[in-house]
């Protein structure tokens, strides 16, 4: 059921409503942290200080929303129309190309749908449309792509029990169950002029010894990847390599941010990060072969 205004409410059911305008504000939050504020309207609309463009970031339309029994079967579909000049910020590539390269991917959506007298108004408060997460985007020529997006709740569909025994340790490395501050173990540096996409060699050696970020996370917070994260396949030679290359090139200087990797052992735990009471694996139940 849907939430509004008292005020919006005596809107619709006046006679007033026969004349209304009616446009969607869509607000797309990217894993990057990057957020752009788009409106199906023909002129800009500016809600809680966010100004929601109707053609800065192409032309976007929610073409429909689905509900049903079971938390899988609402879904939303959008629809995005642009050409090679609507460039995303930060990346300076096209935003339909943005889109393969995968940057919208599991991105965060809301659809709010206004409605007055007036074009713009935004008095009466909006109807939540939709809210959730584009889990899917397939292009569908040079000028437009396809979104698929799922409400939150789809996350409840994860298999049960979510506590498994197993060796390793079963926490994020950093959630609530771990404790850890991952911060406390997070470094900044700089590209030197000997890394790649792949090989990221920091411009001032590391003062840890190899192996320490393997299976760690790196962020860049500069340049033209700025706000992308890769994961460390493995630090060694003073350099971190990666198990995917980053989608544009790094330059010499681009700044970056490195955590310790974690391999959930209860060896790490209890060396590398002194955290052996929150350790959650059971390192001495049998393998699978000799369970039986």
């Amino acid at each position: 059921m849907k939430t509004i205004s008292s005020q919006l409410l005596a809107y619709l059911l006046s006679t007033d409503v026969e004349s209304t305008y009616l446009v969607d504000l869509i607000t797309v939050t990217l894993q990057s942290g990057l957020t752009i504020y788009i409106t199906d309207g023909q002129l800009a609309i500016t809600y809680l200080g966010n100004r929601y463009e109707p053609t800065k970031w192409g032309g976007w339309r929610c073409e429909g929303t689905t509900t049903g029994l079971g938390i899988m079967s609402a879904s939303a579909k959008i629809t995005v129309v642009a050409d090679a000049t609507i460039l995303m910020p930060n990346w300076d590539v096209p935003i339909l190309e943005a889109m393969q390269l995968g940057l919208f991917d599991a991105a965060g959506i809301s659809i709010l749908s206004m409605y007055g007298s007036s074009y713009g108004e935004t008095d009466l408060g909006p109807v939540v449309r939709f809210a959730g997460t584009i889990t899917e985007i397939k292009p569908t020529g040079r000028t437009m792509a396809e979104g698929e997006c799922k409400p939150d709740t789809f996350t409840l569909n994860q298999p049960m029990p979510r506590r498994v025994l197993q060796p390793g340790c079963g926490w994020i490395f950093g959630d609530a169950g771990c404790t850890i501050n991952k911060a406390t173990y997070t470094v900044t540096n700089t590209v030197s002029p000997l890394s790649n996409n792949s090989v990221i060699t920091p411009a001032t050696a590391f003062s840890q010894p190899d192996g320490y970020y393997t299976q760690g996370v790196i962020t860049m917070t500069s340049g033209r990847n700025t706000g992308l994260a890769g994961f460390v396949q493995l630090h060694v030679n003073g350099a971190l390599q990666l198990n995917k290359p980053f989608l544009f090139p790094v330059a010499a200087g681009d700044a970056f941010s490195v955590v310790a990797g974690c391999d959930h052992s209860m060896q790490t735990c209890l060396q590398k990060f002194n955290n052996i009471q929150n350790f959650s694996g059971t390192p001495y139940i049998p393998n699978y072969e000799t369970a039986v």
